[in-house]
């Protein structure tokens, strides 16, 4: 009986912030488990602790002057971050455009290409690792002279966590508006966004 309730719940989201807000509301201590990069570490993070840290984020990132329907590119390497920056996107109104996480640190490695080409299309803010110690000094080189904004995943998230915020006041989309915006690899040309 438990289970057809879950699923009714389920079929009735109409929003990825329904499908977040049913899940905690089902599983609130069942989570995700994420390998830290270069190790064999596990951080677990629970659906309500994701939920609580979006949040955060989403109001950091209106107090930085991203609102809803803005769109910002998100590339860090820890998954845990990803998620949570991710999720803030989405529970804001923000619309995340996920890429890979720069591995290679060569302005004309791939990844900064690719970075470079979709940030040149839609000119958003992109959030990156700033612990790696070549890949995020690269990224400010590359984006010399440009109006880009390059923000640190890491110094986000402890940003969000150390602000008292007392506005809860999100952005409620319906629908019919764009949840994510997914980057073709651009194997062939400049890449396309779906």
């Amino acid at each position: 009986m438990k289970n057809d309730i879950v699923e009714i719940r389920i079929k009735m989201a109409k929003t990825l912030i329904d499908v977040i807000e049913n899940t905690v509301s089902c599983f609130p201590e069942r989570g995700i488990t994420h390998v830290l990069p270069g190790s064999n570490s596990e951080d677990f993070q629970s659906y309500s602790d994701l939920m609580h840290q979006a949040r955060k984020m989403a109001r950091l990132f209106y107090r930085k002057g991203i609102f809803p329907g803005d769109h910002v590119i998100i590339a860090p390497a820890a998954s845990r971050s990803f998620i949570t920056l991710f999720w803030g996107c989405i529970i804001g109104g923000i619309i995340p455009v996920p890429l890979p996480h720069v591995r290679t640190p060569k302005a004309d490695s791939m990844e900064v290409q690719k970075l470079f080409n979709v940030w040149s299309i839609i000119k958003a803010p992109i959030i990156c690792d700033s612990k790696d110690e070549k890949i995020y000094p690269l990224l400010s080189e590359v984006f010399k002279g440009t109006d880009s904004s390059i923000l640190a995943a890491d110094e986000l998230l402890l940003e969000a966590d150390i602000t008292d915020f007392k506005d809860d006041d999100f952005h409620r989309p319906t629908s019919e508006e764009i949840a994510v915006l997914q980057f073709s690899s651009g194997s062939t040309g400049l890449p396309k966004g779906a």
